[in-house]
């Protein structure tokens, strides 16, 4: 797998100089990579671009300038990068009222369970999401987790496969959704996973 390195990473000033245009494309890409799910929750495919932009707001809200500082940025969110046969997401619970947030999140307790993020594919199997350890709490819900699907041979000849639907489906007592993912999508992320090639386009931007 290709990680992101400090080379990868523009100090605050640098990036203050393309941070417009990179704002207008992570904007197209997340559009591209995102899936609504209901009214509620929300999932965005990520790669190398989306996880880069993430660290490069971090480092300059923080106003980061030593490696050291950017460095544990990386170490958190490398691990978060898809990989060759591994598609990686981060899955948002969206919930705008802030003066009901607390009491509706508990609906979502057990999300995390293990069969009720899922991907589908008809016909063909079912790859459910594994969780980050890192960031799951069982005693407590979350707005944001995230996930990988680990895509065994014939899920992975499936993904871009046109006679082959394929849904990303959340199965919890309190919140069932069921959303198709669109080819475009279905094609870069079969790319993805097929050759573990994850190119950073955002750092070059003109």
């Amino acid at each position: 797998m290709s990680v992101l390195t400090l080379e990868d990473i523009l100090k605050p000033g640098e990036y203050e100089k393309i941070r417009s245009r990179v704002l207008q494309k992570i904007v197209e890409l997340k559009k591209k990579r995102r899936l609504i799910l209901g009214d509620k929750m929300s999932v965005v495919f990520e790669n190398k671009d989306t996880l880069w932009y993430q660290v490069q707001e971090m480092v300059r809200v923080e106003h980061m300038e030593q490696d050291e500082l950017i460095q544990e940025e990386l170490d958190v969110y490398n691990p978060l990068l898809p990989e060759k046969g591994v598609l990686s997401a981060t899955l948002f619970i969206e919930l705008p009222n802030p003066e009901t947030v607390l009491e509706e999140l508990q609906r979502f307790h057990g999300i995390e369970s293990e069969d009720t993020v899922y991907l589908e594919f008809q016909p063909g199997p079912r790859i459910h999401a594994v969780f980050d350890v890192l960031y799951r709490n069982p005693e407590k819900v979350a707005t944001v987790y995230f996930i990988k699907f680990h895509l065994h041979d014939d899920a992975l000849k499936l993904l871009d496969d046109p006679g082959t639907g394929l849904h990303f489906i959340v199965d919890h007592p309190n919140y069932y959704v069921r959303a198709q993912v669109p080819m475009e999508l279905r094609k870069d992320l079969a790319r993805e996973a097929r050759t573990g090639d994850l190119p950073l386009t955002l750092r070059n931007i003109s």
